[in-house]
């Protein structure tokens, strides 16, 4: 008797089965080229009201174990940007003329030959604030040195930290009190030695902590304090700027009691600004804050959880418009009052307690040993400011 041999099933055995559950095919035969992933585009505009609620799908075992999950259907088994019915719905709001601005601009041939015969210009990058002492020093070999660091360290031991360490996270519940949308910079109000500073911009790509010499010469500290700074600054005007020298002074961030101190050398610059100061990556390394421009807000890590700073965005957008005065060559004296702003108070109680603005200075001893050793501060400092400041520049 002849024995009928085992033959493994093919995929056309099958075929029967897959015709009952037929695929879904897009409803378009051509879509209009977008300039972002549909997913973005999704998330862009969920709170206009204007998406097509994704239909049911129910996810089977199998797709549960694809590792695949659209954000649309919130269901696993296929991606965000290969699910056919966000294609379908947003292909639909395009030809409604509702997302112009996801549409990919085409070049026509004339403008694509009139680029390619066009020689190139040159172009001067003026995108960061670069120079300084920072962990590099101020000289040639020690920046050579500093630069070579990053081929040659493996791993550094983890440093012991007093406070317990928590991941920072930032939510939608961050973006209330925002006004949107918004391009904003992340412009916030730090305590800076015994002076609460407004206009205080956070920019991530300087990599030198700034204070502009008017608002250095409000602070009555003197400029014979100064420590001298050899290394020029650059990304301002394309020049190298020199500064006037280095002051340190103690940063808090936050209100009590998250809060975190730390002493932070600040380049005193004279050049006009609509900001007070800026907040390079020194300082933010060193207290260990961490920027998200889209929430506009500083967190970081204290002994009693994650402390916050929250921007100024009214203030941003002042700055904003004060330096485009400035560029255009607007010497008004709206501007101006914009660069040379003095420290506001948190409210109108706070305003009178501000010291009074006065030329006038008094020299104080630094050492009762050495009494040639004076210092030249404000004669309309209190005493307990006067003291504070003592304080600080014996201890720099």
């Amino acid at each position: 008797m002849e024995q009928t041999r085992y033959r493994p099933p093919r995929a056309d055995d099958r075929g029967a089965r897959d015709q009952s559950k037929p695929r879904i095919r897009p409803r378009y035969d051509n879509y209009t080229p977008l300039n972002t992933s549909r997913e973005h585009i999704m998330m862009q505009i969920q709170d206009k009201k204007i998406l097509k609620p994704a239909e049911p799908v129910k996810e089977t075992s199998s797709a549960k174990r694809s590792g695949k999950f659209c954000t649309y259907h919130k269901v696993r088994g296929h991606t965000t940007e290969n699910c056919i019915h966000l294609k379908d719905a947003i292909e639909d709001l395009v030809r409604e003329g509702k997302l112009s601005e996801f549409l990919k601009q085409e070049t026509s041939k004339k403008e694509e030959q009139h680029t390619q015969s066009e020689p190139p210009r040159k172009k001067i990058d003026l995108t960061i604030i670069a120079g300084g002492p920072g962990c590099g020093g101020e000289t040639s070999s020690s920046r050579r040195s500093y630069a070579r660091m990053v081929g040659t360290m493996q791993e550094l031991a983890p440093q012991k930290k007093s406070r317990t360490t928590l991941p920072i996270e930032f939510s939608e519940e961050d973006l209330k009190g925002i006004c949107q949308p918004q391009d904003d910079a992340l412009v916030v109000v730090l305590d800076i030695g015994i002076y609460r500073m407004h206009r205080v911009l956070v920019d991530t790509g300087s990599s030198a902590d700034i204070i502009f010499w008017d608002v250095f010469d409000r602070m009555k500290i003197g400029a014979e304090n100064l420590k001298p700074c050899k290394t020029p600054l650059a990304g301002f005007t394309g020049d190298p700027i020199y500064p006037e020298g280095i002051i340190t002074l103690p940063v808090t961030l936050g209100t009590p009691p998250r809060t975190v101190t730390a002493p932070i050398n600040f380049l005193v610059v004279r050049h006009p600004s609509s900001y007070n100061a800026i907040m390079g990556r020194p300082s933010l390394n060193k207290l260990g804050a961490v920027p998200s421009t889209y929430h506009l807000k500083l967190k970081f890590q204290t002994d009693h959880g994650c402390g916050e700073v929250k921007g100024d965005q009214p203030s941003s957008r002042q700055c904003y418009l004060a330096t485009l005065k400035r560029q255009l060559g607007d010497t008004s004296k709206t501007s101006e009052s914009l660069a040379i702003e003095d420290f506001q108070q948190e409210d109108e109680k706070r305003e009178a307690r501000r010291p009074t603005q006065v030329e006038q200075l008094a020299a104080l001893p630094l050492d009762e040993a050495l009494p040639e050793r004076t210092v030249q501060l404000g004669v309309g400092l209190s005493a307990d400011q006067q003291k504070q400041l003592l304080e600080l520049i014996k201890a720099n």
